[in-house]
């Protein structure tokens, strides 16, 4: 059997403007620092979610959380690109209060249809070979469900790698993650965790970036989590597992798989 070609390009699915940087902030790290193209893709970026902004207009959130995420961009230079759904999160989208968006009550054929359309906007991600990270959903924010749910019927399954939704992940139990994971373990996915360099460093540095989101307690907490991992973990088809950890320079030997009761 051939071997499997190089990883030239990362795609991650985030939601929201925050959830790739919150989620994966030490893996953007580590590609920026091997030259490894990310492309970021915002789905739902028309908001008015603010809670450290009081009074400003959801033009003005949006306006000021696209400018949080060029910041990202200023950090990292080229090897970080943005690419924007402009699409409108649950708040607005379903005028529902926002501590309705965990686990929003939609009937299942109002979220049939918005994952059908939200799969649409995906479609085009199908042809190109980016290794494609999509949030597991942990938490059941109403968007990263629909995210999770459109990724895995607009796109190749042997692309689609999953990962843990901070800050949700980190106020879950193992035994709670591991519950929410089991249908897709069902599958042909297994666990991996990424020992990153400085992964805890990375996470509280990018999530600063975002003080529109987010308190300093909740970057701490967030940087606790990856600071017991010792990385980041992602759900992923085995045979991708060392195609990544080569693009990422990590060791390929022996591979394990891990969850965090074996860290």
């Amino acid at each position: 059997m051939p071997p499997p070609a190089p990883l030239r390009s990362i795609t991650i699915l985030s939601p929201h403007r925050d959830d790739a940087a919150f989620s994966l902030g030490a893996l953007l790290a580590a590609c920026a620092t091997r030259y490894l193209p990310v492309t970021v893709v915002n789905l739902f970026t028309q908001t008015a979610y603010a809670p450290f902004l009081p009074g400003a207009s959801p033009t003005e959130i949006t306006r000021a959380r696209r400018a949080e995420d060029e910041s990202l961009i200023r950090l990292f230079g080229p090897c970080v690109q943005l690419h924007d759904l402009a699409l409108t999160d649950a708040p607005l989208r379903l005028a529902i209060p926002l501590e309705h968006v965990v686990l929003a009550p939609l009937s299942p054929a109002r979220f049939f249809a918005e994952t059908q359309a939200l799969a649409a906007h995906l479609t085009p991600l199908a042809t190109n070979d980016s290794l494609i990270l999509v949030p597991l959903a942990l938490g059941g924010h109403i968007d990263h469900l629909l995210t999770r749910e459109a990724a895995r019927l607009a796109l190749p399954a042997g692309r689609l790698a999953f990962y843990e939704d901070l800050p949700y992940a980190a106020r879950l139990t193992p035994d709670a993650r591991a519950q929410h994971e089991a249908p897709l373990l069902a599958g042909a996915l297994t666990p991996l965790l990424l020992h990153l360099p400085n992964a805890a460093a990375h996470k509280a540095r990018l999530s600063a970036l975002y003080p529109s989101q987010i308190s300093p307690q909740v970057i701490d907490e967030m940087a606790a989590y990856t600071a017991a991992l010792r990385g980041e973990r992602l759900l992923l088809p085995a045979a991708l597992a060392a195609t990544l950890l080569t693009a990422l320079g990590l060791p390929t030997q022996a591979i394990k798989f891990r969850s965090e009761r074996e860290v």
